[in-house]
């Protein structure tokens, strides 16, 4: 499955939140087979950003990168570019029934809409 970089950190930060929850053995390891796919794709974004952070950034006296103001604005445009970026994902998707019991907020959902079946 295609997604951007973007809709996945969006999910990983959300697969994150339901790993936490009692689920059936099956639901809870697509789950978890779901989450170590998405936290491969995002090894290399977040290489890149910090290699940005490096690119924008100056020390400080603890020796703590910071992209510096002068330089946000271009620091913001790279990651953006980095974040429309699509990578394939190999994910197995799973019934909405099967996240009863799961407290999830209707953005939450929207984030992980790409492991949801969608009914035909």
């Amino acid at each position: 499955m295609k997604l951007k970089i973007k809709e996945v950190l969006e999910g990983m930060a959300v697969l994150q939140k339901v790993i936490n929850c009692s689920l059936p053995a099956k639901v809870s390891y697509n789950i978890m087979r779901n989450l170590k796919k998405v936290e491969h794709e995002l090894k290399p974004f977040e290489e890149s950003r910090l290699r940005l952070v490096q690119k924008y950034g100056k020390p400080d006296d603890d020796g703590k990168v910071s992209v510096t103001d002068e330089n946000i604005s271009e620091f913001y445009k790279e990651v953006s570019s980095l974040l429309d970026e699509e990578v394939e994902v190999d994910i197995r998707q799973i019934g909405i029934e099967q996240l009863e019991g799961v407290n999830l907020t209707p953005n939450e959902i929207q984030f992980i809409d790409f492991i949801i079946e969608k009914e035909t």
